[in-house]
This record gives structure tokens, sequence and C-alpha cells, in this order.
């Protein structure tokens, strides 16, 4: 389903469907057997270099970008904000998190 606005585009997100519109979408990263990373859901504002929210579906929680950003990437981010943050960090980790997941990005901080 292709949104019609950003009203639609949180209720994907809601849902953890990925989506497109303008300078925000939503993917999900299939789980990598070969490296034993979970899948992970994230939401991005403005390019793959920017993740608002990933969710780790193995830790079943929400991450946010804690980082600085642009007044329209605060808008997104206030727009599709989990009910439920477990924690917000740097956008480094935000996309390592996306990338890894939480398990594989904290035992890689902590080496």
């Amino acid at each position: 389903m292709k949104p019609k606005n950003l009203a639609e585009c949180v209720e994907l997100a809601r849902k953890k469907e990925p989506f497109t519109f303008n300078n925000v979408y939503a993917m999900a990263r299939q789980a990598d057997i070969s490296r034993s990373y979970p899948p992970t859901y994230a939401v991005y504002s403005y390019g793959l270099h920017y993740p608002m929210y990933v969710y780790d579906y193995e830790a079943c929680q929400w991450y946010g970008n804690g980082s600085k950003s642009t007044q329209t990437t605060m808008r997104h981010m206030k727009l599709f904000e989990p009910y439920s943050v477990a924690q917000w960090v740097d956008a480094d980790t935000l996309m390592s998190i996306a990338l890894h997941g939480i398990v594989e990005t904290s035992a890689q901080r902590m080496e």
C-alpha cells in the first residue's frame, strides 16, 4: 500500500509495515542467520544515514535516536514516536541496532 499522507505512514509504522513517502520511509531487515543477527524494523528520515526509531524483534523493544536533528526531522520524530521507547541512543548506535540488533551492538560496544 502506498500511503497518501504522513498520518497513513504513522499507522503503517505502528503495524511495523514498510512504506515510502516523500522523505520518510520504513523498512524491515530480515534476520541474517549466518551471522545470527535478529530481524529489525527501522523508520528513517531523509536517508539510511538517519534512523529515527528501530524496533528489535529479539528484544521486543523500540530504540530512539537521541541525536540533534533538523526541525523537519524533529517533527517527523514526534509524529512517529512509538508508545514506549526502551532507550534513546546516538545516531551511530541506532544505525548499528538497525543493522545488527541490540545484542550484537551491545557486545561490540563492550569489546
